[in-house]
Formats: structure tokens, C-alpha cells, sequence
């Protein structure tokens, strides 16, 4: 077995369950999660996103302080040596992203986002650049992140949907972001039997997590990029990891579990 090198876990806390969370006075924020986006859109499973429940969450982030910045000076967003955010205003860029996804008249009549128009793809990197700095360095990760939003998109939309519903009732569910000829589409494909399928395949995949994701909105790549400029240089990822955790609340029995191990690990490999 390979020897262990670790060499630093910064910010020493307990992770935590959702349930187990204290409430903040201000109450809860639902941040858009983008840990996926180093994974391309064509190595992802057709069919919706069966996102994490959430709890006591405010509706969907329109963006509309970015988009009335139109004459404005544009915004800014700094990329690592891999083309990914990784700065504060990387989870801002990618909360726009999802904003620019779910404009009316970007297309959801698809089951798969290799089938929607490339020129429609096209638009939102252009549109996105009225309003951000954006160069070449930037645009594998920009269009590897689109699909997660498209497809978290209509997975909101298919928690509205039940098989018992009568159409004139699922019609009257049409979004006003969404166009009418798209949402009977949308409809006609959930009833379909390769729909029902995807539905219980990802089902089956939720009941087999058991822990929740609880780093916050921050990317795996700002996280990265905070603990280089904590340490003073950038670290190697092979030998040194780093543990981000709430520390308010009580520790998932999980996580506490391998948070101990890895602080055996450097304990006895330091």
C-alpha cells in the first residue's frame, strides 16, 4: 500500500448532517452546486439531474443587478492554470450561468444536451460576455457548465410533474420562462417509458448517498485557491488535502469517521 503524505488539513472542524444544522438568522440560501463541472457533458447520463433536497430554500437566482449592468464597466472572473473560477466571484459567474440558462427561449424540449442547437449554446457564451471579461481560457469550463445548469433546470420543472395529473392541470403548471409547445413536449417525454426509467434509475442512485455535499457554494477550485494563498504557495495535489467544515453544529457520523482517519494519517505520516 502506498505510503501516506499529507501534508496539511486547514480549518479543523465538524462536518455536519442538514438536519442537525443550526438555522441562521437570516435564514437559509440555497446555493447552485458546480463540483461537476470538470466532468464533460458527454460523460454524463442522459435524462434530468436528480438533485439533493434541499429545505427551506428562496426561489430560483435571477441575476438581475448583473443583467442591468449592460452600459456598465464589465464584471471580472480570474481562472487557475485549468481555465476554472476560482476566485469570490467565481460562485457569482456561475449562479449567472444557470440565470442565462433559464432565460425564455432557451431551448428544454431535449432529453439530451448533446441534441440542443449549438448556435443556441453559442448565445449564452456571447451573451455572457456583455456583461463578464471573458477570453478562450475560459470557455471549456463555461460550456461544460451549461449542461449541469440545463439539466438541474428542468429537474425543478419534473418535481411538479405526477402521473395522476390530468393534462389540463399539468398545462396550467407551464412556467412563464418556458414556452408552451416546449412544456407539452416536456410532458409527452415524462410520461414516456424511457423517461419513468431515467426517473427510477436516478431514484435508485439517491437512496444510495449517504452523506450530503456541505462545502457551502464554494467550488473545489476556490477552495484550492484560498488554501495556495493561505499557505503562501500553491500545493501539490498529490500529497496534501484539505478539509473545509462547518463549526457550528454536530458531525455526520460518516464524516466524523474519516475525518479521524485522516488525522490518524498525519499523525502517524507527518
Amino acid at each position: 500500500m502506498k505510503e501516506l503524505n499529507i501534508q496539511t488539513i486547514v480549518q479543523e472542524a465538524n462536518s455536519s448532517h442538514a438536519h442537525q444544522r443550526k438555522k441562521k438568522t437570516n435564514g437559509n440560501v440555497a446555493a447552485e452546486r458546480t463540483e461537476a463541472v470538470n466532468e464533460h457533458p458527454d460523460q454524463q447520463p442522459d435524462g434530468d439531474i436528480e438533485e439533493q433536497p434541499k429545505k427551506n430554500v428562496r426561489g430560483c437566482t435571477t441575476k438581475a443587478d448583473i443583467f442591468a449592468r449592460q452600459n456598465k464597466p464589465k464584471l471580472e472572473v480570474q481562472v487557475n492554470e485549468r481555465g476554472q473560477p476560482c476566485w469570490s466571484s467565481s460562485t457569482e459567474f456561475s449562479n449567472f450561468i444557470g440565470a442565462l440558462v433559464r432565460t425564455k427561449g432557451f431551448p428544454v424540449a431535449h432529453d439530451d444536451w448533446r441534441k440542443v442547437c449549438p448556435k443556441a449554446k453559442w448565445r449564452l457564451w456571447t451573451d455572457a460576455q456583455l456583461y463578464w471579461k471573458l477570453d478562450a481560457s475560459v470557455f471549456n469550463w463555461f460550456m461544460k457548465t451549461t449542461p449541469i445548469k440545463w439539466k438541474e433546470f428542468k429537474s425543478y420543472f419534473r418535481k411538479l410533474y405526477d402521473d395522476d395529473m390530468e393534462d389540463n392541470k399539468l398545462l396550467a403548471l407551464c412556467d412563464e420562462r418556458v414556452h408552451e409547445v416546449e412544456w407539452k413536449w416536456l410532458i409527452d417525454h415524462w410520461r414516456s417509458p424511457e423517461a419513468a426509467a431515467q426517473s427510477l434509475r436516478g431514484k435508485e442512485s439517491r437512496s444510495m448517498l449517504s452523506q450530503n455535499h456541505t462545502s457551502s457554494s464554494k467550488s473545489h477550485a476556490r477552495v484550492d485557491h484560498e488554501l495556495g494563498k493561505e499557505l503562501g504557495h500553491p500545493h501539490a495535489e498529490m500529497n496534501c488535502l484539505s478539509k473545509l467544515t462547518h463549526t457550528t453544529t454536530l458531525p455526520h457520523k460518516g464524516a466524523e469517521r474519516i475525518i479521524n482517519a485522516l488525522k490518524d494519517a498525519i499523525r502517524d505520516h507527518p
